[in-house]
């Protein structure tokens, strides 16, 4: 009798975890009861996230919007603005929902290139790590929305349309969301085009001027229209607007930098986010200048700048992959959790990583049953090329894992690979297969909020006082009195 009931139990519980509608609910409910309560113990958050709220009422007050730093993210909070008041709010909201927008949407692109199983133990990984949803600024995973989508696309539709739509994606992606894409969509460039010249000469069906125009053309055509009403909408233009990118990217070089060398104690005693300029004109000459001024006024500094941040690689990789670093040294500007033992789990991903790289990269698929490996070869390579240009980022700049999601993202994708190849090597499918089931209903159980009476914030501090004191003083604020946020 026992030898009937468990297969019939084992295939529903395979049923089970292949089901779209218990991966996505499950990891949404999980996702969404992790930050459960963070409106009763997070803080409004200074610095930056303030200045994308005034940039916001830019878009509300006079229908215009900065250019340059994150367009797309202020648009976003002036559309939460408009139906909700309070700042406080707008921040919980935004952050929840992108949150859970994130962790969605990597589950739908791991369930294109990973076995159900698998990609549904990949975003819990995901979905559990603080240094995911509790970021100092929503700004940075808001931006990892779009890459993001671009690898959805290209793992869902393998045509020139997909193709064209990745690389309008991309272009759109560098120009209102983050800069540092254009060196992805550069890339991109070279790969589609090669790619569609290889296809030509081998005389594919596909490879018809007509398709080209409308696969390329029309996605195109509809990034340049978007750029084009958010252009016509800026505060600054050309050729003003040149200027303004210049001191963005001054600004970045003269902040990290200046917190490299305090890192590194440099006798220099000043505030890096504050008082950099002084630094910057005692090692270069000048007070502002960008990374390849820099370069070639003083390059010794700047080697040692971009070897202190390799050095910091394998700690920020640690931090992003697992929530804590193993080191002296944190990657992060903010305060972030330390363990030796990190290393144990950290070797077991790249060991994994690379078996993966090997098994499905390097070497011939001839395993029947693994030709979605080599149909999403493209969308590895992508996510590959995405991934490289972050660690030109952690280079240049520093590897701060909310600088790095798209490489966290590709690593997670990667070790999950690798993942499937062990265990089915080993004959242990059937075993998940039984245990991720009740592992979710567990996990949603028994896991507790992240956010509880004793959270202490990425500065160090307890309790909402920030919120507490815009409350006190906003009844007395007078916007219309107020200098407008474009000037």
């Amino acid at each position: 009798m026992s030898s009937y009931k468990q297969p019939s139990i084992y295939n529903a519980l395979c049923a089970v975890t292949k089901s779209p509608w218990f991966a996505y609910s499950t990891i949404a409910v999980l996702q969404a009861k992790l930050m459960l309560w963070i409106w009763e113990y997070r803080d409004l958050t200074p610095g930056d996230a303030s200045s994308y709220h005034m940039k916001s009422l830019s878009w509300l007050d006079i229908g215009r919007g900065d250019l340059i730093w994150s367009p797309m993210y202020t648009a976003f909070l002036a559309v939460l603005r408009s139906i909700i008041n309070d700042p406080f709010w707008v921040t919980v909201v935004a952050q929840i929902s992108i949150a859970i927008s994130v962790s969605l949407l990597f589950l739908v692109l791991l369930r294109r290139l990973l076995p159900e199983h698998i990609a549904w133990l990949v975003a819990v990984w995901w979905v559990v790590l603080p240094i995911n949803f509790d970021t100092v600024y929503n700004a940075h995973l808001f931006s990892a929305l779009f890459p993001l989508a671009l690898f959805v696309v290209a793992a869902s539709h393998k045509t020139v349309i997909g193709r064209g739509v990745v690389l309008a994606g991309l272009l759109l992606t560098a120009v209102l969301v983050r800069t540092e894409y254009f060196a992805i969509f550069a890339l991109w460039l070279v790969v589609t085009v090669a790619y569609e010249i290889y296809l030509l000469r081998s005389g594919s069906r596909y490879a018809r001027p007509k398709l080209f125009f409308i696969g390329y053309g029309l996605p195109m055509l509809s990034t340049l229209l978007v750029i084009s009403i958010f252009y016509a909408r800026a505060e600054t233009r050309y050729p003003e607007i040149i200027e303004d990118i210049n001191s963005k990217s001054s600004l970045y070089v003269c902040q990290n930098y200046a917190y490299n060398r305090k890192q590194q104690g440099d006798s220099w005693s000043g505030d890096p986010w504050s008082e950099c300029q002084s630094l910057i004109e005692r090692d270069f000459g000048r007070k502002e200048v960008t990374f390849p001024q820099a370069f070639l006024l003083n390059p010794r500094r700047v080697f040692e700048h971009i070897w202190w941040n390799i050095k910091l690689i394998p700690g920020g990789t640690q931090l992003a992959m697992f929530n804590r670093y193993a080191g002296d040294t944190s990657p992060d500007f903010m305060r972030a959790g330390r363990s030796s033992l990190v290393w144990w789990p950290f070797m077991v991903m790249l060991g994994l990583s690379l078996f993966a790289i090997v098994k499905n990269f390097l070497l011939p698929v001839t395993v029947k049953g693994k030709d979605w490996v080599i149909r999403n070869r493209l969308t590895w390579l992508l996510m590959a090329l995405t991934a490289l240009s972050v660690v030109v980022v952690m280079v240049m700049v520093r590897p701060r894992p909310s600088y790095m999601f798209p490489y966290t993202m590709f690593l997670m994708a990667l070790t999950g690979l690798g993942l499937q190849q062990l265990i089915e090597s080993l004959k242990l499918d059937h075993i998940v297969h039984y245990i991720i089931p009740p592992a979710a209903i567990a996990l949603i159980t028994c896991l507790p909020s992240y956010y509880t009476a004793g959270y202490v914030d990425h500065f160090g501090n307890r309790g909402q006082g920030w919120r507490d004191l815009y409350r006190q003083i906003a009844p007395g604020i007078d916007r219309g009195t107020m200098p407008s946020p474009a000037e």
